[in-house]
């Protein structure tokens, strides 16, 4: 949609706290929207500053202002110059409002998309930059090891007010664990995909956490635990089973671990863990090593369970159903792609009725007659989501 000044002007937006701009935008619009004292939220995402404005200095002065007089700034893959993220940096740096900045977040990769690439802006000044922020979204930006290591360091400082970083997608392989341990520091953080345990001593960030740690969201999908795809070295299962069990909420999905980890992980589970929310999908590993009972006493305590094609054998899941029909915290399971042919269906059936939502697309259950399995008007309501299943 195209935003028109004379839209801006209209007395109805004198007081206007959101504005969401799209397509492109220009020196005009900057304009206008430095005279709204009320606006609080700037979403610009996937949006064009147009051509002939961008190399003026009037007008990157005028841009980063106005960005930095926000309290939230949404920036995501919008299409900036790189003089426009070095000044919007370096003033940010110095003095802002902002308390949120979205500059990219990892969603899928869609045609036209233009992808922020900061690793030409200074690693002090953006360091500086962020630590002033509450939360922060900079993934997929070409960071350097530099400003990584630049970035961990200054969340060290007590000045610090980051409390949220999401750092998914950048390259952590050269940045030594006794580096970025003080991201334990911070209450959320995304590290998908980043290669995280391909580094130095990356046993430092897990022995961290255990020591003293404020997070409770955390995702580490797509990245490899194990001494495979280049590791330099394998995570203790011991210590890292300890580490993820202290977390509320944590990404597992695609997530190369190794045998002994997922054992060790699945049995501290059942014993002691502060869990809520796990998200264990396409994980795939030997499970025969871990009991059914530790498994089943582990899931059950969650609130949250998505479990999608993910290695569980036919005992474990009976256990686990089981124990869903005499007490569960679960009030969210995504069970889907798993094979359930083994559970019986009156346990089945027992279970997903003490469920408020289930989810299970292409799955395989009981061959016994439907009305068997879902008797329940329950059960029909929470398989709403479902596409599939298997009979």
């Amino acid at each position: 949609m195209l935003m028109s000044c004379v839209f801006l002007d209209l007395p109805r937006l004198a007081w206007i706290q959101s504005l969401h701009i799209s397509d492109w935008l220009s020196v005009d619009h900057f304009k206008q929207i430095e005279v709204k004292p009320t606006l609080k939220y700037l979403n610009l995402s996937r949006c064009l500053l147009k051509e002939s404005d961008k190399f003026k200095d009037n007008a990157v002065d005028l841009c980063s202002k106005v960005m930095n007089s926000m309290e939230i700034l949404n920036i995501n893959r919008a299409h900036l110059s790189i003089h426009q993220y070095n000044k919007l940096f370096e003033d940010m740096a110095k003095s802002t409002r902002i308390k949120t900045i979205i500059v990219n977040t990892p969603e899928i990769y869609e045609e036209g998309d233009v992808m922020p690439n900061l690793q030409l802006v200074k690693s002090e000044i953006l360091a500086m930059a962020l630590s002033r922020l509450v939360s922060v979204q900079v993934s997929d930006c070409s960071l350097t090891t530099e400003q990584i290591r630049v970035i961990t360091k200054e969340i060290e400082r007590d000045t610090c007010c980051l409390e949220e970083l999401g750092i998914a997608g950048n390259d952590f392989s050269e940045v030594d664990g006794n580096d970025y341990k003080s991201l334990v520091k911070l209450n959320k953080i995304d590290l998908s995909g980043t290669k995280l345990f391909h580094s130095n001593n990356s046993d430092a960030f897990f022995k961290q956490i255990l020591i003293s740690s404020r997070i409770s969201y955390l995702d580490l999908s797509f990245n490899s635990f194990g001494g495979r795809n280049n590791n330099r070295s394998m995570v203790d299962p011991k210590l890292l089973a300890r580490a993820l069990n202290k977390i509320e909420y944590l990404g597992l999905i695609d997530a190369d671990i190794t045998n002994v980890q997922a054992k060790e992980f699945f049995e501290r589970m059942g014993v002691k863990t502060c869990l809520k929310e796990l998200y264990f999908e396409d994980c795939t590993y030997d499970m025969s090593l871990v009991n059914p009972y530790h498994i089943a006493a582990g899931l059950n305590r969650l609130t949250v369970l998505r479990m999608r094609n993910s290695s569980i054998t036919g005992p474990q899941l009976l256990e686990v159903f089981e124990r869903m029909v005499k007490f569960s915290n679960i009030q969210y399971l995504d069970f889907s792609f798993q094979h359930l042919r083994g559970v019986p269906p009156t346990t089945f059936s027992e279970a997903l009725n003490k469920i408020p939502k289930v989810i299970l697309v292409d799955c395989h259950v009981s061959s016994r007659p439907k009305n068997t399995v879902f008797g329940s008007t329950h059960i029909a309501e929470q398989l709403l989501f479902s596409n599939s299943i298997q009979f």
